[in-house]
């Protein structure tokens, strides 16, 4: 009987560069940033390290995966975008929920995603991989194939959806446990020394958890408690089975943040990405030198530590090393600034200062206690004989009062809203208004005295300071000059 001859199956080119990028995390970067966003593909050293973490999650080999890095070091990206597209090139079924801070960065996240997934370089390796034509919400889209993603902010509702497989899409790799009375169903994790497993095992998606917590609430004790309370109360229960992955990534803001809480808990893998390591080289010199590194440790070194060497410390001793001088020349730019006061409560704090030499210098003040009916004309008394270019007022509580009765009798008023938290914002200037204010080594008058004997007492723990409203007009004050490129702060 003659011998029949196979026919050999010529893979296409498209078939054979869908294995390639397919095959490794890496790979599939290299394409997506080539062929979609249309620049040379590249990934620094550090980011390969996240990329093989995230492959290990995507094999299983990796459950609960933290991932500490510096600030715009691309974490979104990688950790993200490209992970999540990747993931439901593997399998469209995947189903994902995605987690941030703000909701408006959840959702941008997740559109950004389905711009990968949608575009024609994607879609030519992996067409079976379509978005459901009635799934237009950023907040929640489905594949055809039963996949998607849910966006939302780290205290935002979960409602309706789950993250990962099902523990009956895991049929073939299920068994009952011997041990367990119950009957419970048990995994059989993947085994890394077997090449093979990883077509053994499908990836059902996972939680992806980026930046949990806001850097403004690094102070705030209620904010940190309550997104770690979030964490373990619903975000954690939104699996669909145990073995789901979740995956979180941050850079770190204090010691009580998402991380901390996370890894206390145990049973994580940590990748800790320091911007210099133990022998003081840079993570990615491309991004920050070595010296551009110490001089933001130089500037604040607390949030150095926790946002960029992910090693966050309690901060102890003062804030403010203020520089005195003997007399003050009245040159240069007249400026002056309000942080207004709830009647009786709490302090109103205005600065009158001159701005010349680069340097900000503090006249007089108001400081005091006394109320809106003696602070008002008090503010417009100084406004009239310091005569600034123009006085900033607060927004917030009386301000617009303040500076609607300040304009009717001198013209020059500006209003500023001071953003974020209170301690986060004074912390974060600190070192600049130390470094660029000037105050009289002899007061003028009682307020002056007060205000810079409580500048000068200021503690680094913030609930140690139960008077923080002239810490904080210095620190709106720094921002107005700032903004308005009155001070350069890079200048020696």
């Amino acid at each position: 009987m003659p011998e029949v001859k196979s026919k050999t199956v010529r893979k296409s080119p498209r078939d054979i560069l869908r294995e390639i990028v397919l095959s490794s995390f890496e790979n599939f970067i290299y394409y997506i940033q080539k062929e979609h966003f249309g620049y040379k593909p590249n990934l620094y050293p550090y980011q390969l390290r996240i990329v093989e973490d995230l492959e290990k999650v995507l094999r299983g080999e990796i459950t609960r995966e933290i991932i500490n890095l510096p600030p715009r070091y691309r974490k979104t990206e990688i950790a993200v975008k490209m992970f999540i597209a990747y993931a439901l090139a593997h399998n469209p079924k995947a189903k994902f929920i995605h987690v941030s801070y703000s909701t408006k960065l959840a959702l941008d996240n997740s559109e950004a995603i389905k711009d990968i997934v949608m575009s024609e370089a994607y879609q030519y390796l992996f067409p079976e991989v379509q978005i459901k034509k009635d799934s237009k919400a950023k907040e929640k889209w489905y594949t055809t194939q039963g996949g998607g993603v849910y966006a939302t902010s780290s205290g935002g509702q979960i409602t309706g959806f789950g993250a990962g497989s099902s523990i009956e899409e895991y049929d073939d790799e299920v068994e009952e446990s011997e041990d367990n009375n119950e009957g419970i169903e048990e995994f059989i994790p993947v085994n890394p020394e077997d090449q093979n497993s990883v077509f053994n095992y499908v990836f059902g998606g996972a939680i992806v958890i980026d930046d949990a917590n806001k850097p403004e609430d690094a102070w705030s004790r209620l904010m940190l408690s309550r997104v770690n309370e979030r964490y373990d109360s619903t975000i954690k229960n939104r699996v669909n089975s145990r073995f789901t992955p979740i995956i979180n990534i941050q850079q770190r803001i204090s010691k009580n943040d998402l991380s901390s809480h996370l890894i206390k808990a145990g049973g994580w893998n940590l990748l800790k990405l320091k911007a210099l390591d133990d022998k003081g080289n840079p993570l990615c010199s491309k991004i920050h030198t070595r010296d551009e590194l110490l001089q933001l440790k130089k500037e604040n070194e607390n949030i150095f530590n926790s946002q960029y060497q992910q090693e966050p410390q309690d901060a102890e001793g003062l804030m403010y090393e203020l520089i005195k001088v003997d007399k003050i020349e009245k040159r240069g730019l007249s400026i002056s600034a309000c942080d207004p006061a709830d009647d009786g409560e709490c302090y109103i704090a205005s600065i009158f200062a001159y701005i010349y030499d680069n340097t900000i210098w503090v006249h007089d003040v108001v400081f005091n206690q006394d109320g809106s009916e003696k602070t008002i004309p008090e503010n417009i008394r100084k406004a009239k004989l310091h005569k600034p270019y123009a006085f900033w007022f607060e927004k917030d509580g009386l301000g617009s009062i303040y500076a609607k009765q300040v304009k009717q009798k001198y013209t020059l008023v500006r209003t500023f809203n001071a953003k974020g938290n209170k301690d986060a914002r004074i912390f974060d200037k600190a070192y600049l208004v130390s470094k660029h204010f000037r105050f009289l080594n002899i007061s003028p008058n009682q307020e002056y005295e007060n205000a810079i004997n409580n500048l000068s007492s200021y503690e680094k723990k913030a609930e140690n300071n139960e008077i923080k409203d002239f810490a904080d007009i210095c620190t709106s004050l720094m921002d107005i000059a700032i903004k308005n490129k009155l001070i350069n702060i890079y200048k020696d």
